[in-house]
């Protein structure tokens, strides 16, 4: 008998929409707090629809400013002069999407939100990988997470990271 094989899918820059909108529904309570790393046109409007009380962070205000008309009482945006130095990554977050440029500012990112978020997202998990021509600095996480679930049935794919639980697809 003959399988059926879908082919992976390049989804470019909203290749991470599906995997994103599985956990953001997954965990989705009003109470609860999310982390948007570095503002898009796709992330930001799903976080405004689907979330309760959202942080969008990035560190070109141009981009921060198309999003300026979805800032509110539950979706606050943020300037953020140095990844690495923002405090916004100490806090405690129930989702957080990394996605922010520079991206080799990603793993420090993701490094500094372990123990603050119960799931990291992070879009282009396989920008290291030839010929993606991204030098993110994967690796240097490996065995460093609990529970990595990758969804790379589109490219780039999109990991979601924790310590408490395991996301499933």
């Amino acid at each position: 008998a003959s399988g059926c094989r879908v082919a992976k899918v390049d989804f470019g820059v909203c290749s991470h929409l599906g995997p994103l909108a599985a956990v953001l529904y997954g965990v989705q309570r009003v109470h609860n707090r999310f982390l948007e790393c570095g503002s898009g046109d796709y992330s930001t409007q799903l976080f405004h629809t689907l979330c309760g009380e959202v942080v969008t962070a990035d560190s070109n205000m141009d981009w921060l400013k198309k999003w300026i008309p979805f800032e509110s009482k539950y979706h606050r945006m943020a300037l953020v002069k140095d990844w690495r130095e923002t405090p916004l990554l100490d806090q405690k977050w129930d989702v957080a999407f990394v996605d922010n440029s520079p991206g080799e500012d990603r793993v420090a990112v993701i490094v500094r939100l372990k123990g603050n978020a119960r799931y990291i997202v992070v879009h282009d998990w396989d920008a290291d990988t030839p010929p993606s021509g991204g030098n993110y600095g994967w690796k240097t996480l490996e065995g460093r997470f609990k529970y990595v679930t990758v969804f790379d049935k589109w490219t780039p794919s999109t990991a979601v990271l924790s310590d408490e639980a395991e996301f499933k697809f």
